[in-house]
């Protein structure tokens, strides 16, 4: 078995009680079957107090009940009353693991961590450790997927690696070099259409796994729906009034982030052109979304919707903070934050957004 992770994983620590946002809230949290034949069996007072906690949700699953919006063994000092009493190892496989996030490919492996968990988001954002992490074992697991198109992945991968390696670059000292982030925005984003055009008509063989980003800015911004244009980008961004949100308010903060933001195409290249002064955040947020979304496309094939997802993500929430005008109670941490919690953790919205991306421009 191959694994993977990045330099940082290992850096994360839950805050308990001193967490800002706890993920004990607004989520449905779901108790996989290995942990609620435990909870059948606990004894004592906390093995009663979590069986009164249980439900069972419409479809079927077992979850904690809510009240007022929390769980119901959340403790009033934040922290979860049933590791206070029992332990780490008491609790559920979803509990005891998020924001800690795996991967699976065939005999490959990766984890990364969850930035809808504020403690995981800072640590993306400002972490000095940006490398990637490889190791392997023997264990040898039979994969669930039968029609695993291995090939694809293959590609994929090395794609993945070739662009991480690329952005890496931003990183690195004397990264002034290295051209404007709107630039590879746009680069990023004609790779995922090109890619996409060579999957879709069946010519992955054809794919260039050592494809340049461009540097230049006088790429074509017109070839097609997703390149890097006031229409385009709003028409994307428009996509989040669709999707489904956890808690009240948001959606609010979207639209009016939104109506600033692309009143007008003058409004847009204002904003646009400040990205540079967060390049850092905007590329660790990139490398982000690439490692954990890109080599997906294996499985659905969506790989320009996926690019798109990892561009227009780490664009808008670094557009959404300064939108903000940088107010301290709106950090760029809980800005990243907020917007993983609310948008990403839905896979009908990235479904959603995948689908317009991936769809001819009106």
């Amino acid at each position: 078995m191959l694994y993977l992770k990045p330099e940082y994983y290992d850096e994360f620590k839950c805050l308990m009680g001193a967490c800002h946002d706890t993920c004990c809230r607004d989520w449905e949290i779901v108790i996989d079957d290995a942990s609620m034949k435990r909870f059948l069996k606990m004894p004592g007072a906390i093995g009663e107090k979590v069986r009164q906690s249980i439900r069972t949700a419409a479809d079927g699953s077992n979850v904690f009940a809510a009240r007022n919006k929390n769980c119901a063994l959340l403790a009033s000092d934040g922290r979860c009353s049933l590791q206070l009493q029992a332990g780490e190892d008491a609790l559920s496989d979803i509990c005891r693991s998020f924001p800690r996030h795996m991967e699976e490919y065939d005999s490959e492996r990766e984890y990364t961590i969850d930035p809808a968990c504020e403690e995981a988001a800072r640590i993306i954002l400002t972490t000095s450790k940006n490398k990637i992490i490889t190791w392997e074992d023997d264990l040898i697991e039979e994969s669930d997927y039968d029609d695993f198109d291995y090939f694809l992945y293959s590609t994929l991968n090395m794609l993945r690696e070739n662009l991480l390696d690329r952005t890496y670059r931003y990183l690195e000292s004397g990264a002034d070099s290295v051209p404007e982030v709107s630039v590879l925005s746009n680069s990023l984003l004609s790779l995922g259409k090109t890619w996409q055009d060579q999957i879709d008509s069946d010519r992955v063989f054809e794919i260039d796994t050592s494809a340049e980003i461009v540097t230049s800015t006088e790429t074509s911004v017109d070839s097609h729906p997703l390149s890097l244009t006031y229409e385009n980008e709003y028409r994307m961004y428009k996509v989040l009034y669709s999707m489904e949100m956890l808690r009240d308010g948001y959606m609010e903060k979207l639209v009016a982030a939104g109506d600033k933001i692309f009143s007008d195409e003058k409004s847009w290249s204002k904003y646009s052109s400040q990205l540079e002064e967060y390049r850092e955040p905007f590329i660790r947020l990139l490398r982000y979304m690439i490692l954990r979304y890109m080599d997906g496309a294996s499985y659905d094939y969506h790989i320009m919707g996926r690019m798109a997802l990892s561009v227009y993500t780490s664009r808008w929430v670094i557009l959404l903070f300064i939108s903000s005008d940088g107010d301290p109670l709106n950090s760029l941490v809980q800005t990243t934050h907020e917007f993983f919690r609310e948008i990403i953790h839905s896979d009908e919205n990235l479904a959603l957004f995948y689908d317009k991306a991936e769809s001819p421009a009106p």
